[in-house]
């Protein structure tokens, strides 16, 4: 929950009847009646934008619950791992959050970027090689086995 919404409930909870009730429910209604509320209120944006001269069919079967889904696209889409997006979601399992992975396909390449910024804190290579193949110039087999030369600065 951010912070304009605990406001909002902070705002919603101060108008109960009981205020200082902790087990005062802040929204009392079922669930059927803030579903029909929602509905009216769908409808109403609907007509106000086609009285504004927009499409509104947009919205046609919009419902309360696409809003958990719109949190989750919105969530991924701003870089939010999706154990994380599962956890404020309250799903299950992370297969059911693996549905707005697609919403966030740069995550691959800035995996991949982490290695180029990880890299820049490397230090620079010796200008003379560390470690050196080169053939023995006293060979002890017929087969003049190569021999290991290490250089330092």
């Amino acid at each position: 929950m951010n912070t304009v919404v605990r406001s909002v409930l902070y705002d919603v909870a101060a108008k109960r009847e009981r205020p200082a009730d902790p087990a005062e429910l802040v929204f009392n209604a079922a669930y059927r009646t803030t579903a029909r509320a929602f509905q009216r209120a769908v409808e109403r944006t609907q007509a106000a934008l086609r009285d504004a001269g927009k499409d509104g069919t947009r919205l046609d079967g919009y419902a309360w619950h696409g809003n958990r889904h719109t949190f989750a696209s919105r969530l991924v889409m701003a870089g939010v791992d999706l154990r994380t997006v599962q956890e404020l979601g309250g799903w299950r399992t992370l297969s059911m959050v693996m549905r707005y992975a697609h919403l966030a396909p740069s995550h691959l390449a800035e995996a991949v970027e982490r290695l180029v910024a990880s890299a820049a804190t490397v230090p620079p290579t010796p200008a003379e090689p560390v470690c050196n193949l080169r053939r023995s110039s006293t060979p002890r087999s017929r087969s003049m086995s190569p021999r290991v030369m290490m250089y330092r600065k």
